[in-house]
């Protein structure tokens, strides 16, 4: 994904809902806060993206 579309999904909550909920999540508000969490703490927005496209790639197939 662009780095500038994570920032604006990290800024945004209620632009983040609907991506975070293609990955089967019940709580997309939660996952936003964990993300975000991450962000603050230092990760980096590459290293945060990647953490994501793992996410994405494997949730769907745990719901």
């Amino acid at each position: 994904m662009p780095l500038d579309q994570l920032r604006r999904y990290l800024d945004s909550p209620a632009e983040a809902e609907a991506w975070l909920r293609s990955w089967g999540l019940n709580d997309p508000g939660h996952a936003h806060a964990s993300l975000l969490s991450m962000a603050t703490a230092g990760l980096t927005l590459d290293l945060l993206d990647a953490v994501c496209n793992c996410l994405a790639d494997q949730l769907p197939q745990t719901s």
